[in-house]
């Protein structure tokens, strides 16, 4: 749509990423390209994984290679942060040091829409050419009002940003007790994604033991046609890992609690992330169910893969 040229680099590798930058850079001077506008695009806390991005690293890598950075906060911003500002707040960094902060108000604000907030110029040429001045479709006032409440709540009640880093501990607490399991997601990421150790099972079946199979082989090159191909490595284990985890969701539901996959879309993303059980930490919980409802899935993660042994 932006009809830019597009590089990828490798699932949250900042190695990959100036790798990729210094690429550019020497096929622009080599070719003579004119100087034109150069984008960093990453999300803060990646939705499929739960992953953070290094923000210092990559203001740091933008500053070198001259590129501007475009920053999604929509998983990360409302949940990191004393105030739920999102990672600038959490690794202390200037908001003005990223040139877009872009965001969806849909999930730490429970309103439609999302938000850019940058530099007047910035933001400016946002508001002229987004939805709502040029077709008039702003979003319903009950929901503007909503998100402009939302806001006051985070910035007025911090204990609530406490409680939801509290329960993310608590859930985490339990489930790193899982051998055979591992969390992906950052330790402040409220979203916690569940999968299968890659050395833990066969694709034949049954669970090995650690070492006894091969890890996935690291990708080299960051372009869609290697992450394209690779994907096709794990197209076995994608089912496979599946169906372990469907069972250890039926296994939480039969014990009353109820969880579910993270359901994605087969064959659409150059990388395709890991079956996983995705579990979203809230702060409308007391510590002490957190706990409970993540003990009932430990033993439903234990009872299901103890028995592919």
């Amino acid at each position: 749509i932006s009809r830019s040229t597009v590089r990828w680099y490798d699932h949250n590798d900042l190695k990959s990423l100036e790798e990729v930058l210094e690429s550019v850079d020497k096929e622009a001077k080599k070719k003579r390209w004119p100087l034109t506008r150069r984008f960093i695009v990453t999300e803060g806390i990646f939705e499929n994984d739960g992953a953070m991005s290094d923000l210092p690293k990559l203001i740091e890598l933008k500053k070198k290679y001259k590129y501007r950075l475009v920053l999604d906060e929509s998983i990360s911003f409302g949940s990191v942060g004393r105030t739920g500002r999102g990672l600038t707040e959490l690794y202390n960094v200037p908001a003005t040091e990223v040139d877009m902060l872009i965001g969806s108000m849909a999930n730490g604000l429970c309103a439609t829409g999302g938000f850019c907030a940058g530099s007047i110029p910035v933001t400016e040429h946002q508001r002229i050419n987004g939805t709502a001045f040029v077709f008039s479709a702003a979003i319903p006032a009950l929901l503007a009002v909503c998100a402009s409440e939302g806001i006051n709540i985070l910035t007025s009640t911090p204990p609530l940003l406490e409680t939801l880093q509290d329960n993310t501990r608590a859930i985490r607490s339990v489930l790193d007790k899982v051998d055979l399991i591992e969390i992906l997601s950052h330790p402040a990421s409220a979203i916690i994604h569940v999968c299968i150790r890659r050395h833990a099972y066969s694709s034949s079946g049954g669970l090995l033991a650690p070492g006894a199979a091969p890890q996935p082989p690291k990708h080299t090159k960051s372009n869609p046609a290697v992450l394209t191909a690779s994907k096709d490595h794990f197209q076995h284990d994608w089912h496979y890992e599946e169906g372990l985890l469907q069972e250890v969701v039926d296994e939480a539901l039969a014990q009353g609690v109820m969880i579910t996959r993270a359901k994605r879309l087969r064959g659409q993303e150059p990388w395709e992330p890991r079956a996983s059980i995705k579990i979203v930490a809230t702060a409308a919980l007391t510590r002490k169910e957190c706990e409970k409802a993540a003990g009932v899935i430990k033993a439903a993660l234990v009872k299901v893969l103890s028995r592919r042994r």
